[in-house]
C-alpha cells in the first residue's frame, strides 16, 4: 500500500488538525500492468481540492479515473473537464445513506462533460471515462460558497406606505 496524495486542513471552529490521505494497492498500476495515473475505483480516488485543475490521462478504452474532494459549505459545484480527449463524467453526491450519481457527456466545451450544481457542505466523488478515444485531459473543479441571505430587513423597508384620502 502506498499514499497517493495527502492533505492537512485546521478545523476553524475547534482548532483541530485533519490529515486526509488517499492510498492505493501496488504500483498505481491496471489489472495488466501499465501504469495509471489516478485510481482506478473509489477507494482508490485521487484527492483533489475545489478550485483546482487536475491533469489526467485515460490510457485504455476501459480506464476510469475516480476522484473526490470535500466542498467545505453550501454553494455552487462546478466540475468539468477540458481537452481533445471525448469524455464522460459521473458525479456522485451523497443523499441520506445512498450515494446518487448524475451522468454528463457533452455538456461541456466540445466533447468534454460539465456538471454546475448547486450542493451543500460535504464530500464528493468524480469519475471519468472516455467516450470512445483515449487521451490526456483536465478535471476542472469550481466552487462558489452561497452567499448569506440577509438575517433582517431594515425598518424603513417594512414601513407600509398608506395613500392619503380626501
Amino acid at each position: 500500500m502506498r499514499v497517493r496524495r495527502f492533505v492537512s486542513r485546521m478545523c476553524a471552529a475547534c482548532g483541530l488538525l485533519m490529515l486526509l490521505a488517499t492510498w492505493s494497492c501496488g504500483a498505481g498500476e491496471t489489472r495488466d500492468g501499465h501504469a495509471d495515473d489516478h485510481g482506478s475505483t473509489s477507494n482508490g480516488a485521487t484527492l483533489v481540492s475545489p478550485n483546482s485543475t487536475t491533469p489526467g490521462v485515460l490510457e485504455r478504452e476501459d480506464d476510469v479515473d475516480w476522484f473526490w474532494f470535500t466542498v467545505p459549505d453550501d454553494g455552487r459545484l462546478t466540475v468539468e473537464t477540458s481537452g481533445g480527449t471525448d469524455t464522460v463524467g459521473r458525479l456522485f453526491e451523497r443523499h441520506e445513506e445512498e450515494w446518487r450519481p448524475r451522468d454528463d457527456d457533452d455538456s461541456g466545451a466540445g466533447t468534454n462533460f460539465r456538471f454546475d450544481v448547486e450542493v451543500a457542505a460535504g464530500d464528493y466523488f468524480v469519475n471519468v471515462r472516455a467516450y470512445r478515444e483515449t487521451g490526456p485531459y483536465r478535471l476542472e473543479v469550481s466552487f462558489l460558497e452561497a452567499q448569506a441571505e440577509p438575517s433582517c430587513i431594515p425598518s424603513f423597508c417594512r414601513r407600509q406606505i398608506t395613500p392619503k384620502t380626501s
